[in-house]
C-alpha cells in the first residue's frame, strides 16, 4: 500500500491486481472527518451584507456533507475550505448559543432574505445540538412576515417581507417546511431566539437588503 495527498486530507491507496499492465489504485480517506473553516467571514463569503471582521476564522471538523458543500477561500496565499451556506449558519447561531456573541441576530439576517437547503440546515443543526433552536428561529421569522409588527418602518417591512414569502413559498413548495414541525436534537440558546423581537428581525433583513443603515 502507497500513501498519496489530495489537498490537507491524505488518502490511503489500494493497489489491486486485476490482469492489466497498470493495477486498479483504489482511494479512501484516512479519516471521517475534515478540517473546514467558518465563522463571518464564511458568512460574508455566502452574502452578508454588513460590516463584520473580515478575519474571523476558526476551524471546525465537519463530514463528508459538509465537505462537499465547501466552498475554496480567494486567499491564495492560505488557502482554506469555508463551509457552506448552511453550515456556517448552523455554526454561527451554535457560537452565539456558547459565547452571546450576538450572531443570531446574523443568522436571521440571511435567513430571511435569501433561501437555503431548509432540510440540510435542519439536519446539520440536529447534529450540532440546536436543533430546536433552528426550528424555532426560523418559525419566528414566519411569524414576523404573517403580520405587520409594532415599532417597525412600514416601508422596510413591506420590501423584506415580498423577499421572505418568495422564499417561504420556495420551502412550501419544496415540502421542506414541513420540517419545522419534526422533533428536533437540541434546545440549548432557545433563549437568545425567544428574546430577539419581531422589529429587529425587520430591522437585521432591512439592512442586509440595504434598504437600511
Amino acid at each position: 500500500m502507497k500513501e498519496s495527498y489530495h489537498g490537507t486530507e491524505p488518502l490511503s491507496v489500494h493497489e489491486k491486481d486485476v490482469g492489466s499492465v497498470n493495477p486498479q489504485q483504489l482511494y479512501t480517506f484516512r479519516q471521517n472527518k475534515s478540517r473546514l473553516w467558518t465563522g463571518l467571514e464564511a458568512l460574508t463569503v455566502h452574502g452578508l451584507n454588513w460590516d463584520i471582521p473580515s478575519n474571523d476564522l476558526y476551524p471546525v471538523l465537519s463530514d463528508i456533507s459538509a465537505l462537499v458543500r465547501a466552498t475554496a477561500s480567494s486567499n491564495r496565499e492560505e488557502p482554506k475550505l469555508i463551509t457552506g451556506l448552511e453550515d456556517a449558519l448552523a455554526y454561527e447561531l451554535k457560537r452565539d448559543m456558547d459565547q452571546e456573541t450576538g450572531g443570531t441576530e446574523l443568522v436571521a439576517a440571511l435567513l430571511s432574505t435569501r433561501p437555503v437547503d431548509l432540510a440540510y440546515l435542519v439536519r446539520r443543526s440536529d447534529v450540532l445540538g440546536i436543533g430546536v433552536t433552528i426550528r424555532r428561529l426560523v418559525e419566528k421569522i414566519i411569524d414576523t412576515y404573517a403580520s405587520l409588527p409594532d415599532d417597525v418602518d412600514g416601508r422596510v417591512f413591506l420590501q423584506t417581507r415580498e423577499r421572505f414569502l418568495k422564499i417561504q413559498h420556495l420551502y412550501t413548495t419544496r415540502g421542506s417546511i414541513r420540517l419545522l414541525r419534526s422533533p428536533g436534537r437540541g434546545n440549548r440558546g432557545t433563549r437568545l431566539v425567544d428574546r430577539l423581537s419581531l422589529a429587529t428581525i425587520v430591522s437585521a433583513a432591512g439592512k442586509q437588503l440595504g434598504v437600511t443603515g
